[in-house]
C-alpha cells in the first residue's frame, strides 16, 4: 500500500553542494530486486513476509515488478517496512504532495491503472529572496565545517555530510575517465538497450 517515495534536498555551499537523497522506507524495491539478482539476503528488520513476520529473504518481499493493469495487486508477497511511524508519515505526505496536490494518481494506481498519471513535485527556493545568496552559502558552509570539526567516535577518522562521498567519487571518475559498473547492472543495461535499439559501446 506504500511506495518507497524517494525525496531529495540540496543546498549550495562554498564547496561541494549538500545533497540529501533518500527514501523514508527502510529499504527500496530496487534494493530488494538486486538482492534477489545477486543471491543475497536483506538486512534484518527491513521487511516482512506475507504473514507479517520479519524476513531477510528477498524472494518473499514484493518489488512491484509484477504489478500491472492486467495483473492487479500482488498479494502473495510481503512488504518493505515503512521505516517506523516517522517514515510512514513522510511516505504519505510525499504521496499527497506529488500526487493529490498535482492532480496525479497515487500509490497502486501507478501500476494497476492503465495510462496512470504519475506526479513529481519540484520546489526551488532562491536564497536571494531572503538576503545575499553568498551569505547563505557561507553560513551553510560554516555550519557543515562546525559539524565536521566536532568530536568523533572512537575509530572514526572523519565526519561526512550527505552528498560528500558521491561528490568525491564523481571527481575521481572525471579525473580517471572511468565509471565502474558491476556486471549484472551492465548486463541489464545492455538488455534494455537492445529493446530500444541502442548498441553498447565496444568493450
Amino acid at each position: 500500500m506504500l511506495g518507497s517515495n524517494p525525496m531529495a534536498w540540496a543546498a549550495p555551499t562554498s564547496k561541494d553542494p549538500f545533497i540529501l537523497d533518500f527514501t523514508p522506507a527502510a529499504i527500496t524495491p530496487t534494493m530488494v530486486r538486486y538482492t534477489q539478482r545477486y543471491g543475497g539476503v536483506l538486512p534484518p528488520e527491513v521487511a516482512i513476509d506475507v504473514e507479517g513476520k520479519p524476513t531477510t529473504d528477498p524472494s518473499k518481499v514484493t518489488t512491484g515488478v509484477s504489478y500491472g493493469p492486467d495483473k492487479g495487486r500482488q498479494t502473495d508477497k510481503g512488504a518493505i517496512d515503512p521505516g517506523g511511524h516517522r517514515g510512514y508519515g513522510m511516505l504519505l505526505m510525499i504521496d499527497f504532495l506529488s500526487g493529490a496536490l498535482l492532480g496525479a494518481d497515487m500509490n497502486l494506481a501507478h501500476v494497476t491503472k492503465d495510462k496512470s498519471n504519475k506526479g513529481h513535485l519540484f520546489i526551488a527556493i532562491d536564497p536571494g529572496i531572503f538576503g545575499n545568496p553568498e551569505t547563505f552559502k557561507r553560513a551553510v558552509t560554516a555550519r557543515i565545517n562546525e559539524i565536521k570539526a566536532s568530536k568523533k567516535a572512537p575509530g572514526i577518522s572523519e565526519i561526512r555530510v550527505p552528498g560528500e562521498r558521491n561528490c568525491r567519487q564523481r571527481r575521481a571518475c572525471l579525473e580517471s575517465g572511468e565509471v565502474l559498473i558491476d556486471s549484472i547492472c551492465w548486463d541489464d543495461g545492455v538488455k534494455l538497450g537492445k529493446t530500444l535499439g541502442v548498441k553498447p559501446p565496444p568493450s
